[in-house]
C-alpha cells in the first residue's frame, strides 16, 4: 500500500501545472535529505546546500540544489507560470541527490529508504 502511495507521489512530479510539479519534487527531495541525515533547522532551506556540499563532497551539486531551491521558491510564492524546462532542472537535481544518497549508503540503508521511509 505504501509503495503505491510513493508511486503516486512520484507521478505528481509531472502535474500538468509545472509549478505544482516543482513543489512536489522539492518536497520529495527534502524527504530524501532528511532520511539521509539532514537535521531540520528553523532556517531558509537554501541553507541546506552546506549539508549537501559536506555530505557528498560535491560543490556542483550544492550549487545545483541552490538553483533548484530558488525555482521552488518561485513556484511556491509567485503567481506566474513555471516552464517545463524549469521543472526538468529541479527533477534532475532530485535525481542527482537520490543517486548520491543511494551510492553512499549500504544494503540496510537501502532497505530503510525503500521500506521504512517509502522513498
Amino acid at each position: 500500500h505504501e509503495r503505491k502511495k510513493t508511486a503516486a507521489r512520484k507521478a505528481d512530479f509531472m502535474d500538468e501545472d509545472a509549478a505544482q510539479g516543482i513543489r512536489n519534487i522539492h518536497s520529495y527531495m527534502m524527504d530524501v535529505l532528511l532520511a539521509y541525515g539532514l537535521k531540520p533547522k528553523n532556517c531558509n532551506p537554501i541553507e541546506y546546500a552546506d549539508f549537501i556540499r559536506n555530505a557528498f563532497q560535491d560543490e556542483t551539486l550544492s550549487e545545483d540544489y541552490k538553483n533548484a531551491h530558488m525555482l521552488w521558491e518561485e513556484a511556491e510564492f509567485s503567481t506566474h507560470r513555471m516552464s517545463e524546462e524549469e521543472r526538468q532542472r529541479v527533477l534532475q537535481v532530485n535525481g542527482e541527490i537520490w543517486d548520491k544518497v543511494w551510492s553512499q549508503t549500504g544494503f540496510f540503508a537501502h532497505i530503510k529508504l525503500k521500506y521504512v521511509y517509502f522513498l
